[in-house]
């Protein structure tokens, strides 16, 4: 492949004494004197090996048409392809990791996840176009072209410290190559391999990870299912159910003081990175890399925030990082009488002065202290508004709402609870459950949970006391939003708060490639989310992908997990499914259309003749051409391959990640870049 004046800077057609040194570094090591390839080579399929019992996840042993040795790499890196599948107008890029130990030089390894349309997906909705060609056309002797290996994220060989490989699904392939290294070169660095699957049907290459496990006392392996089956046998098949958190993986690694490697889904990646850091694990200690469609980490980009107040005063000196919200709540309530409900929101240090609060205030009040408290925590700015809203069934409160301003150490909301036969969820003798919700702007940033044995005036046996108890829930991690497009201003301002909070918000222009509307992986996106946001407007009501993003979501049975909200009054009928869910009214001041257009950002497509205002609601440029009409050649998508880099003839870009291979000056790679005021790029 020429790939003379692309604007690539790659070291396969550079000149050989200006090779990156990591290059150099690995020739030199190894004893030999490889240097990468330029442009693509041909590589035969020697043996293609299913690793799991579902037999969607397939590896490849490449070996060269050549027959001329291949250079070595580090363990992480990938190898990019480039297939022209029958029915494709142009080639398709794609990038996979390499699978097996950089010390094996006579083959290259990739292990690739086969992903299909999944079932209740709209009819004609194709399964993955690079998989399905690996898995189900390409056959032992067929070739296929590469390009030399690359990428950024691999393993740091000289260093003898503690190593934590975390993995993600079919994240797992970049760290199985490390693991392989380390057993080939006879490292005695301890190592924590934790890896994250649904079930053991998706459980891959089992065998040898409980190998590799029991011949390796350096070696430690931690899996955890997060849907495991009936047939799935913890502490043979899993360790741990559930998913893959900082919480856990301090309660297996004794020091904060390793290198961290994590490859996987983007929420993961987030969630880990930044509980990382809390921990005291050094940023430059933390490498990662996460796969699918949205494969970088992108920034956080301003939008509009008129109606939110001071949510977002102040800068990150401002915030306080671990606010904990803490409820306490009569067990029993006798129809009719009032009891005393006190939630407090504090940061931990102040936890002895909540109790002594409490104790005084419920002693004031003559109730009997007896209560749960529930424990939430959250990253939030001074002087943001805090609403806390209780609720239980059958019970009504005073006030119905209360807030405060986060501007002290420790503020308190009181709330007095009355139990009555005629209000909805009343029934004697019964415990309800319910929650005092936590919300800044329209945010829902923490619940605590509350009960109580409800009990009629005229049976005067009162449920057995109960001691005092904690319990502990975690703050929401990230939201998945599902919305028409109508609504993007109103989901913008969202989208604004959430991430002000530190929250990861999912949106399907996020998680899903240009064209796909429904697939996997925004399945997977629903499922892996802490809430599921409903924005129930008049466009959503008509929408059949909300309906199915919706219906998907229900069908999950997860407690507390639909949040609907909405902003039209009066509020659109809502389906019959729906009914029980509660609507949060979202009082938010947000421009219309054109108040947000009012100057808007031009994007030149000078090859094709296009001007076009951006639209911000597209996750790049490549989308944004994409949308409009506009044929870009692209390939991962990540800002790895180069295959969509192009020239900027005028004005600026912003990049949402740092690309893998920096583009010549004046050249940018449009699958992770925005506009930077007016541009016009070659295209």
């Amino acid at each position: 492949m020429d790939c003379s004046g692309t604007g690539l800077n790659m070291n396969s057609i550079c000149d050989p004494d200006d090779v990156d040194p990591v290059v150099k570094q690995v020739d030199k090591e190894s004893g030999m004197s490889i240097l990468p390839w330029e442009g693509l080579r041909k590589f035969r399929v020697a043996r293609k090996e299913y690793e799991n019992t579902k037999r969607d996840i397939c590896s490849f042993y490449l070996i060269p048409e050549d027959e001329e040795p291949i250079p070595p790499y580090y363990a992480g890196q990938y190898l990019t392809f480039e297939l022209q599948l029958p029915g494709e107008p142009r080639p398709i890029v794609r990038c996979h990791h390499l699978s097996d130990s950089p010390t094996l030089r006579d083959h290259y390894r990739v292990t690739i996840k086969r992903m299909d349309a999944p079932a209740n997906a709209p009819k004609g909705t194709p399964p993955g176009l690079c998989s399905t060609y690996f898995h189900n056309m390409l056959e032992v002797g067929d070739s296929v072209e590469a390009r030399t290996p690359d990428g950024r994220f691999f393993l740091d060989e000289s260093s003898d410290r503690p190593i934590v490989l975390i993995a993600g699904g079919i994240g797992m392939t970049a760290l199985v190559s490390m693991m392989n290294w380390l057993v080939a070169s006879e490292s005695r660095r301890e190592v924590w391999f934790v890896y994250g699957v649904r079930n053991r049907d998706e459980h891959a290459m089992f065998e040898l990870l409980e190998r590799v496990a029991q011949d390796n006392s350096n070696i430690h392996l931690i899996v955890v299912y997060s849907r495991p089956t009936a047939a799935c046998r913890k502490g043979t098949d899993y360790n741990v159910q559930g998913h893959v958190s900082v919480d856990l993986i301090k309660s297996l690694v004794p020091t904060a003081a390793c290198d961290f490697y994590i490859c996987g889904p983007p929420p993961m990646m987030d969630a880990l990175t930044n509980g990382l850091e809390e921990w005291g694990v050094s940023p430059s200690d933390i490498h990662f890399e996460a796969f699918g469609p949205a494969t970088v980490k992108k920034s956080k980009r301003p939008v509009e925030t008129a109606g939110m107040g001071p949510l977002f005063a102040g800068g990150e000196e401002a915030a306080s990082k671990n606010v904990q919200f803490t409820t306490y709540h009569p067990t029993s309530l006798f129809e009719g009488e009032w009891r005393t409900i006190l939630s407090y929101v504090h940061l931990p240090e102040f936890l002895s002065d909540v109790e002594a609060d409490r104790r005084r205030v419920l002693q004031d009040a003559g109730d009997d202290g007896r209560a749960t408290q529930s424990l939430a925590k959250v990253s939030i700015q001074r002087g943001a508004e805090i609403v806390a809203v209780p609720r239980l069934d059958g019970c009504r409160f005073n006030p119905p709402r209360a807030s405060v301003l986060w501007i002290e150490d420790l503020h308190r909301f009181e709330f007095r609870v009355q139990s009555h036969r005629q209000l909805p969820g009343f029934e004697s003798g019964m415990a309800v459950n319910g929650t005092v919700e936590f919300y800044v702007g329209p945010v829902l940033v923490a619940e605590t949970k509350i009960w109580a044995h409800l009990v009629d005036k005229d049976n005067l046996l009162e449920p057995s006391a109960q001691q005092p108890e904690r319990s502990t829930t975690t703050n929401f991690q990230s939201v998945f939003v599902a919305h028409a497009h109508d609504d993007v201003p109103i989901i913008e301002v969202l989208e604004g708060a959430y991430r002000a909070l530190g929250m990861n918000f999912l949106r399907d222009v996020h998680v899903l490639r240009s064209g796909e509307r429904w697939n996997q992986a925004l399945l997977d996106k629903i499922e892996e989310a802490d809430i599921f946001q409903l924005c129930w407007s008049s466009a959503a009501q008509m929408s059949p992908y909300v309906e199915q993003e919706w219906r998907h979501a229900l069908s999950l049975g997860r407690e507390s997990f639909i949040r609907p909200c909405y902003w039209q009054r009066p509020m659109p009928d809502t389906p019959a499914e729906l009914v029980e869910f509660h609507f949060q009214y979202l009082d938010l001041q947000v421009p219309g259309a054109n108040a947000l257009a009012a100057a808007p950002t031009s994007v030149t497509f000078a090859r094709s003749g296009v001007t076009i205002s951006w639209d911000s609601s597209c996750d790049s440029l490549l989308e944004f051409g994409e949308l409009n009409g506009i044929c870009i050649p692209s390939g991962c998508r990540a800002g790895r391959c180069g295959t969509c880099v192009t020239q900027i003839l005028s004005g600026a870009v912003e990049y949402l990640a740092p690309p893998a291979i920096e583009p010549d000056p004046g050249f940018c790679n449009l699958c992770i870049s925005v506009p930077k005021g007016n541009v016009e790029i070659d295209a």
